[in-house]
């Protein structure tokens, strides 16, 4: 018989589009490796009932925001005794906060973006707005002037740094956490955003980057220990920035990137 995997996709968060995507290109891959597979999109009430008669030998998310990557799913995967290999529910809830996550980053002396107050107009311009849940960059904007409103609930306002974008995959092999080689991001819009992220011909990459041996090194260390501190376990990615002194900074982890 062969090993069947359920992929869970779609989802009710506002990544629902780019997780059904994620999916897709799961499922496409398994099949191409000749494993039986199953896409299951758990707005689907059924959802479960379906997990179960199906009997998978292992359910892949590829749910990205809410209910799917904030241990809400690997919670409920955890309760049926279904077996997946990403992060838990204590890791996946508390990378989705990003807030959390700077905490967590602060306290172990990796860099990430300060947060900022903008209490009566605090702070000089340039910094950025982001939700303190969410990915896809949805919701993010670089700020160029004062504002004088505040924040809608669930935003923050953090550091700019200026520099270049890279990101980190991790991935466990042969239970050995691993950084794979480190991707230069160069949108052709003002950052990495949402229209640069889905949109054909919008961003160039480099794969591996070309950042010297001793930047490279630290980066990946840094990428690592910021996976393990949040507790990751079995594959995910490390987003950063790298500033005009080659200092690296996390902008957050994500376990189901």
């Amino acid at each position: 018989m062969k090993f069947r995997v359920a992929v869970l996709a779609g989802g009710r968060s506002n990544e629902r589009e780019i997780s059904h995507m994620s999916g897709n290109n799961v499922m496409n891959a398994l099949k191409r490796l000749g494993y039986s597979c199953l896409l299951v999109d758990p707005v689907d009430i059924n959802f479960t009932r379906l997990l179960k008669d199906y009997k998978p030998d292992l359910v892949f998310i590829a749910l990205h925001g809410e209910f799917g990557e904030d241990g809400t799913m690997q919670a409920i995967l955890n309760f049926m005794g279904m077996c997946y290999p990403s992060s838990g529910v204590t890791a996946s809830a508390m990378c989705m906060d990003k807030l959390i996550t700077k905490k967590m980053l602060n306290g172990s002396g990796i860099l990430t973006p300060r947060v900022l107050s903008l209490k009566e107009g605090s702070q000089e311009p340039p910094f950025v707005i982001k939700p303190v849940k969410g990915g896809s960059s949805i919701g993010v904007e670089i700020v160029h002037e004062p504002i004088k409103n505040p924040l809608e609930d669930g935003y923050f306002a953090e550091e700019y740094i200026r520099g270049q974008e890279v990101t980190v995959g991790i991935m466990e092999i042969n239970g050995i956490l691993t950084a794979l080689p480190i991707l230069r991001i160069m949108p052709k819009r003002e950052f990495y955003d949402y229209i640069a992220k889905y949109t054909s011909g919008m961003t160039e990459f480099e794969c591996p980057a070309s950042l010297g041996e001793k930047v490279s090194k630290k980066i990946k260390e840094t990428a690592l220990k910021a996976f393990k501190l949040m507790g990751c376990k079995g594959f995910g990615r490390v987003d950063g920035i790298i500033d005009q002194n080659d200092e690296f900074y996390v902008l957050e982890i994500n376990t189901i990137p």
